[in-house]
């Protein structure tokens, strides 16, 4: 693979690099003794890195931190990262040790998806162990939501949850599978220019799997979007899927989804004009009992391309304003101009029964579709996508069957198939004897 810190070629499984030394298995982790808390300003690893801005801290058992910085690279090409600063107090846990080599080789691994941020290095410096992620240039859902100075349309919704969910289908398929933790609409990026938004703010810890330190977390940016269990230390895909309809839930309402009386109300209580369908969906998806929620993102795609398949019409619902008689997104964070940003409509394929059959394109996904002979646009076939749809390949079109059953098929005529055989076999040897008999005479 590629070394993150410098670009060469190189094998992180057998050596470190052999041009900065960089590696995931000699890595130095920090001594125990007193920290003091970073400032803005301060350079890292010999002057390489700056902190800029502090963005947010989560506090797990045993004194570990996690704290993520805004910060610039002045090595060229240079540019803005994201630094991922970790306390580990007891530097003699051997086993956190190693759980956070193989987050590392876990992250490179999953940055390789361009809907992931990918590491670029991984150090030690100043009693402290650092990640260095890749910026993600764009807008939070939580700021876009302020901007437009309303909640999302359904359709909007549906999109970001396809993403999303597309997203998730990659982490689960990381060895070991990788967990994001903490879903929220400050960690969910649109990209400019599109309709396109991808994961940001993924834990080092959550990717070591330490997640038994996560009892009692009290302090983190996605906490009242987290799944009930989570506090106990019950972590996997289902608790990003749980997170993923939760910020969805507060995208469509401009409500945190919260429990008041054991069950989160139905989101169509504060938004009527989303769809019983879409509603439902996401009352499941936030169902206080494990079980009863979906247990994978397959599931989840499933569910939604069924909603998706009813509004086939591609037209979306008009924006909704927040509730009356609740603060609006605008008035809560005071901003001051807020410009609507159209959502582009969906305009779904459509194939008669005599083009070749082939799954309908997905408006949602972040991939760029390509164009097929017909004209038509069709999905990129590639083994990143995890849940193809079913299409039935015998149809029928509007005038008939597309081939006719075997019992309505006119019975061939017998014949003396063996008999003509057998002659030509016959009049073969015959053939080669005379031919033998006549070589035995000389003129």
């Amino acid at each position: 693979m590629l070394c993150p810190r410098c670009g060469t070629e190189w094998d992180a499984r057998k050596s470190s690099c052999v041009r900065c030394g960089f590696s995931v298995h000699t890595a130095n982790f920090p001594e125990p003794g007193v920290l003091s808390p970073l400032q803005a300003g301060q350079y890292l690893r010999r002057g390489r890195y700056r902190l800029q801005t502090w963005r947010e801290r989560r506090s797990w058992l045993a004194g570990i931190v996690e704290t993520n910085w805004n910060g610039y690279d002045y090595q060229p090409p240079g540019g803005e990262i994201r630094i991922c600063e970790v306390i580990l107090p007891d530097a003699q846990a051997e086993e956190i040790k190693v759980m956070l080599r193989g987050a590392t080789h876990t992250l490179l691994n999953a940055g390789k998806d361009p809907a992931i941020p990918a590491l670029k290095d991984v150090f030690n410096d100043q009693g402290r162990v650092f990640f260095v992620f890749a910026v993600v240039q764009g807008e939070s859902l939580q700021a876009r939501l302020r901007r437009l100075g309303r909640v999302f349309a359904e359709q909007e919704a549906l999109a970001l949850c396809f993403q999303i969910n597309e997203v998730l289908g990659v982490l689960t398929r990381q060895a070991p599978p990788l967990v994001h933790g903490f879903i929220s609409p400050e960690h969910i990026v649109f990209l400019p220019g599109a309709f396109s938004c991808i994961l940001d703010s993924f834990s080092p810890m959550m990717a070591g799997g330490i997640t038994w330190l996560l009892r009692g977390i009290t302090d983190a940016l996605g906490l009242p979007y987290m799944a009930p269990e989570f506090t106990q230390g019950v972590i996997d895909v289902r608790s990003d899927l749980y997170a993923l309809l939760a910020t969805v839930y507060y995208a469509v309402t401009g409500v945190v989804p919260q429990a008041a009386t054991g069950e989160i109300p139905p989101a169509r209580r504060f938004n009527s004009q989303l769809s019983p369908e879409f509603s439902a969906l996401l009352s499941r998806g936030l169902h206080p009992l494990l079980l009863q929620r979906y247990q994978h993102p397959a599931e989840l795609q499933q569910d939604l391309l069924t909603l998706r398949s009813r509004s086939s019409s591609g037209r979306l619902v008009a924006p909704t304003s927040i509730p009356p008689g609740r603060p609006s997104i605008t008035s809560m964070h005071q901003q001051a101009s807020m410009v609507p940003e159209p959502f582009p409509a969906l305009r779904p394929l459509t194939l008669t029964a005599e083009h070749a059959v082939t799954a309908p394109p997905d408006p949602f996904s972040m991939k760029k579709p390509v164009t097929s002979s017909l004209g038509q646009d069709v999905p990129p076939l590639s083994a990143a996508q995890p849940w193809p749809v079913k299409v039935d390949i015998l149809a029928k079109p509007r005038d008939g069957v597309l081939v006719p059953s075997p019992e309505t098929l006119p019975q061939l005529p017998e014949g003396h198939e063996r008999l003509e055989a057998a002659l030509i076999l016959i009049i073969v040897l015959l053939g080669l004897g005379a031919a033998t008999v006549l070589g035995s005479f000389h003129f």
